[in-house]
């Protein structure tokens, strides 16, 4: 059966893989080894022409950066662990420079991804309500609505909708089923109480509405905004988490008094605890600036930073919380760089190509990478890898033909 897989096979692959990432890693992964073997079986490499220069070569130098990391780390055996999450790295680039796939099957994964999305945040609102009804006496707990939703993790299940969100609005769908999911896609994010990620929907719904302004005037629409403002009143006076969350942005810029947050909110979201993430992980990337420490090997000396500092104990196992700082403590200004290229040529070659929805991408990830280390987990590797390497650059090489 293997011998009989054919170049649509391993799209249909890559269709599954796509759809897979929102949910469980373990689908995900499986889809992506079935889709290596299915290119190694139907691909005739030797007649695949590489373009010149690609992001998918970055994306390689970076892996390769990565796996040398490991051998002056001072935890092998984590870092070896975290080159496994990494292989995205390696095999998606790969993939799509040999795939070479059309615009039409590019907009096809759009959808896919757009679907998939859909499905996990309904899924997670069912979970949410059958806890609800199920565990109802212990709905008064502070954040049970969001431990009772289905997610991976806050930040990159965020990261995820809004992606899919950027492919809806500037997609190919009806008027009617745009604000249907991007209704729902606002709900999710909302409860999860992700604030970047909420400020993040709100600059992708203002791209959107400052390109289309003209057809988007109109006594529907407004009522739709209006009700929108009215869902999130309701869902923050509904959840204690939710209003601390929120509120304590508005408390720290000065809008509203430290009265308006609970005393658990205080501790439990702390906005101060990242700067001094930051600032610590600063000052350990001073004491090694150009190699690093290794791939995963600045965690000793990041907890020592913490430690003589002062933080509290609990928060001694953080990393940086940003992924521009966790870059530079391993690979120094060199891993630095090549992060810093990928999303700048990234962004260059999406302006330049006026691809709306490959530049939105790519400052969504800029901004997502202030405030959370993506790069670490194989969850934010593999949405990262694959959706700059088939979005940004589109048709940029071809498959050589066999001469007849």
């Amino acid at each position: 059966m293997l011998t009989k897989l054919n170049k649509d096979h391993a799209f249909f692959i890559l269709m599954l893989l796509v759809f897979s990432l929102p949910f469980e890693l373990i689908f995900s992964t499986i889809a992506m080894v079935i889709l290596v073997l299915a290119l190694l079986i139907s691909y005739k490499w030797k007649e695949v022409v590489m373009p010149d220069f690609h992001n998918s070569y970055l994306f390689l130098f970076y892996f390769i950066l990565s796996f040398v990391g490991v051998f002056y780390s001072e935890n092998p055996v984590e870092a070896t662990d975290r080159i496994v999450r990494k292989l995205p790295m390696l095999i998606f680039p790969l993939a799509v420079l040999v795939m070479s796939l059309r615009v039409e099957q590019r907009k096809t994964l759009q959808k896919v991804f757009v679907w998939s999305c859909t499905l996990f945040c309904i899924l997670s609102i069912a979970t949410l309500l059958y806890n609800f009804w199920a565990h109802n006496e212990y709905s008064h707990h502070y954040n049970f609505a969001q431990s009772s939703m289905y997610h991976f993790h806050f930040p990159y299940d965020t990261l995820y909708l809004n992606t899919a969100y950027i492919f809806l609005l500037f997609g190919n769908y009806g008027n009617l089923l745009k604000k249907i999911l991007s209704l729902l896609f606002f709900t999710v994010i909302f409860l999860f109480g992700v604030r970047i990620g909420i400020a993040t929907f709100f600059l992708i719904t203002a791209v959107y509405v400052v390109l289309n302004i003209k057809k988007l005037i109109t006594l529907r629409n407004v009522a739709f905004f209006g009700l929108s403002i009215l869902l999130a009143f309701f869902l923050i006076n509904s959840s204690s988490y939710l209003k601390d969350k929120y509120f304590g942005v508005l408390e720290k810029v000065g809008l509203v008094s430290s009265e308006s947050i609970s005393e658990i909110g205080e501790d439990y979201h702390n906005l101060s605890l990242r700067e001094d993430l930051w600032l610590n992980s600063f000052e350990t990337i001073k004491k090694r600036p150009v190699f690093g420490y290794g791939t995963y090997g600045e965690v000793e000396y990041l907890k020592n930073q913490y430690q003589n500092s002062g933080m509290d104990k609990k928060n001694m196992k953080l990393n940086s919380h940003n992924q521009y700082l966790t870059t530079f403590l391993q690979y120094g200004i060199f891993g630095g760089g090549i992060l810093l290229l990928i999303l700048l040529r990234s962004l260059y070659i999406a302006i330049k190509g006026k691809n709306i929805q490959g530049a939105l991408f790519v400052i969504i990830c800029m901004i997502a990478f202030m405030t959370e280390s993506y790069l670490i987990r194989q969850k934010g590797i593999m949405l990262f890898t694959l959706f700059i390497c088939l979005f940004i650059e589109e048709n940029v090489f071809k498959q050589k033909q066999p001469v007849k």
